[in-house]
């Protein structure tokens, strides 16, 4: 029987890419030029890991480059949700798939082990780039920002299997509870 705590993953995580695909449609017959999840290099002054950062949708008009950001506007149900990792404690608290913060008790999250984990789902090492169609989402992160127990991080289209992996990794960091939240989960919204 699968775990609750992995059910309510699953919901996050099909509901934010379900209104993702659906405001990516809306943007693809708005803009005859652009697509979703383009990344960016950031200046050497970024916290973001690698410095790397995929906008959710960036179009071409009139030579002008157009970025645009997607917010969903509400998290997972207000329930919170606690499991257990096969050595920490886990709490799933209302969050949303594109702002999640994933905090460690305990422990500090490793940084290399991390750095592997977002050249993967970012798509650096991957080849994720060229398995979605022109125009779609391709199961992405779009950014993370590790300060010592807390990573934040938006997991753009990834499927859920990013998530559980980046929990294998808090797992065997040595922390006593893993939280995800988010503190925004309430009250972000679309923005254009």
């Amino acid at each position: 029987m699968t775990p609750d705590w992995i059910l309510a993953l699953e919901q996050a995580q099909a509901h934010h890419v379900r209104i993702y695909e659906q405001w990516v449609e809306e943007l693809n017959s708005e803009y005859s030029t652009g697509g979703p999840e383009v990344a960016f290099e950031l200046s050497e002054h970024s916290t973001v890991l690698r410095r790397l950062y995929r906008a959710d949708f960036v179009a071409m008009v009139s030579n002008e480059t157009v970025v645009r950001e997607f917010r969903q506007t509400s998290g997972i149900a207000s329930e919170t949700f606690v499991g257990r990792l096969e050595r920490a404690s886990l709490q799933i608290e209302s969050f949303s798939w594109d702002t999640a913060i994933v905090r460690l008790e305990g422990a500090d999250w490793p940084v290399e082990p991390v750095q592997v984990w977002f050249d993967d789902w970012f798509g650096l090492e991957s080849g994720r780039e060229d398995i979605a169609p022109i125009g779609q989402p391709g199961g992405m992160i779009h950014s993370a920002s590790l300060d010592r127990s807390v990573l934040h991080v938006d997991l753009g289209s990834a499927p859920v299997e990013a998530m559980t992996s980046l929990l294998e990794i808090a797992d065997r960091s040595g922390a006593t509870m893993v939280t995800i939240s988010n503190e925004f989960a309430s009250k972000v919204g679309v923005s254009n």
